[in-house]
């Protein structure tokens, strides 16, 4: 197949759920295909490294920071001349929401079509994916005859919907604005020749929400299968980690939620545990709990092994969609996890054999107290986890998934 990718999402260096996935589909797909992908750009240093790990790959590039959103004139002159107020809080999570950021219509980033276009007018394409919904209405400019394929990795107007609900307000221009947002949605989605979403539970949603059951298939990201030499047996190292960065706001409610209410209570209860995030967090955020007892934020991690070993995964998440990547990583690693019910959505997990699942504070809190000290509950969560992610999520089933599921749209459309 000659397939063209279109993300939003750089794939390489892979450190974060969507690139994580993301990577790992396109680098199994790359062996017996031709195929050239088309996403952010990213820093020299990584571009050639990405090109010595995939040397038969078409790499090409359009700058993300230089997105387009119209405002009315007007609207700039009223916001000048408002008198400023010194943000807070709640004003700072609000602004880093789906729910005052995400607009299909002004997102427009000045060299993606052009780059798209280039690469049309060079050759055709047996296919068309088209990753993230930042860029669905990418469809307005793609070839009608080719098949093309969106992968929805969360579904927009829940998630934004979610993230109304956590913010506990009221308000009746957010609820215009979330169902504007579905049917514009919707829309999009109708357009594609095939919609692939992540979980059986995303595609449940999406026939409610009234697109066609046998437009969608199901093809879950994958983490790296190689063993892990770590965990085996595990040994609890007096640590609880959580990964994930601040650039996805799920992240950033969760660990608000969980250093605010929770951890006070668990750090009450065993003085010398550790709390630590992997991922890259601004000091906006790492300010708010710089005076909070043995909170260690790592940044980004190229190699997990050392920040793995030994630890305990809590997902604290309220705001769901899609699948938990983080999940699948410690999985991967045979760390034993405690989730939410919403951080694990989408995966064939089961409290008490292969994870803990707890959505209130006293839950959770007992959750961590009991297996930070029950070595024989560790040992049978991180071996169970690491057997559901062996069988169903590893890079080459759900690297074949995928390729069945285009070589089969590909046919139909012939």
């Amino acid at each position: 197949m000659k397939i063209l990718s279109i993300s939003i999402v750089s794939p390489y260096p892979p450190k974060d759920g969507g690139s994580v996935g993301y990577y790992q589909i396109l680098d199994y797909l790359k062996e017996n295909h031709e195929l050239t992908v088309v996403c952010p750009y990213i820093i020299e240093e990584n571009q050639a490294a990405l090109k010595k790990l995939w040397p038969n790959v078409s790499l090409n590039y359009f700058k993300i920071g230089e997105e387009h959103q119209a405002e009315p004139i007007l609207k700039k002159l009223v916001k000048a001349l408002k008198p400023v107020k010194k943000a807070t809080k709640a004003d700072i999570l609000r602004s880093e929401t789906q729910l005052e950021r995400s607009d299909f219509m002004r997102y427009y980033y000045n060299e993606l079509i052009p780059t798209v276009k280039t690469l049309l007018a060079k050759g055709s394409f047996d296919v068309i994916c088209v990753d993230f919904a930042d860029i669905l209405g990418i469809i307005n400019f793609l070839p009608y005859n080719t098949p093309k394929v969106f992968i929805h990795h969360e579904i927009k107007h829940r998630r934004i919907a979610a993230e109304y609900d956590t913010l506990g307000v009221n308000n009746e221009a957010d609820v215009w604005y979330i169902k504007n947002i579905k049917r514009l949605e919707m829309s999009f989605l109708s357009d594609y020749d095939q919609v692939l979403v992540l979980t059986d539970l995303d595609k449940s949603r999406l026939i409610e929400d009234g697109l066609p059951a046998e437009n969608i298939k199901v093809s879950p990201l994958a983490v790296n299968y190689k063993a892990k030499a770590i965990n085996a047996p595990f040994v609890f190292k007096n640590k609880i980690v959580y990964l994930g960065p601040d650039g996805h706001y799920p992240n950033v409610d969760g660990i608000y939620w969980f250093l605010s209410e929770i951890w006070p209570e668990v750090h009450k209860a065993n003085p010398s545990l550790t709390f630590e995030i992997i991922g890259n967090w601004s000091e906006k955020h790492t300010q708010w709990f710089k005076k909070t007892d043995n909170v260690i934020f790592h940044g980004y991690v190229p190699n997990l092994e050392s920040e793995f070993e030994g630890a305990i995964m809590v997902v604290p998440l309220r705001i769901g969609g899609g699948m938990r990547m983080k999940i699948l990583e410690a999985a991967a690693y045979k760390v034993p996890i405690i989730s939410t019910y919403t951080g694990a959505e989408g995966l064939p997990v089961r409290n008490g054999e292969n994870c803990i699942l707890a959505d209130f504070k006293a839950d959770i809190v007992n959750a961590i107290t009991e297996l930070i000290k029950n070595k024989e509950l560790q040992n049978k969560l991180s071996e169970n986890a690491y057997q559901l992610f062996d069988s169903a999520y590893n890079t080459v089933e759900c690297g074949k998934m995928r390729e069945r599921i285009l070589e089969n749209l590909i046919k139909t459309k012939e």
